[in-house]
């Protein structure tokens, strides 16, 4: 059957991991997977035609958070100077 997960027995790994991994060395592996993460998306929107660009728009010292990614169709019909 499914079964439903309360954030508290959801949230026990997150929990050993903060326990066991120095959070010196979690901060760097988050961003490697977040890296990860946002390539993938960023490839999912340029193999539908789009172009895809990721950007800081805040400093790292206000929020580790501070990536986006950028989508849209490419300009057509345009003249470069």
């Amino acid at each position: 059957g499914e079964r439903n997960e309360t954030s508290e027995e959801s949230n026990i790994g997150g929990e050993m991991a903060s326990k066991c991994v120095p959070r010196n060395e979690r901060i760097p592996i988050g961003r490697g997977c977040k890296r990860l993460i946002d390539t993938g998306r960023k490839q999912w929107l340029e193999q539908r035609g789009l172009e895809a660009t990721m950007m800081r728009f805040i400093p790292a010292a206000v929020t580790l958070e501070n990536r986006m990614l950028l989508a849209h169709a490419p300009c057509r019909g345009t003249n470069k100077l």
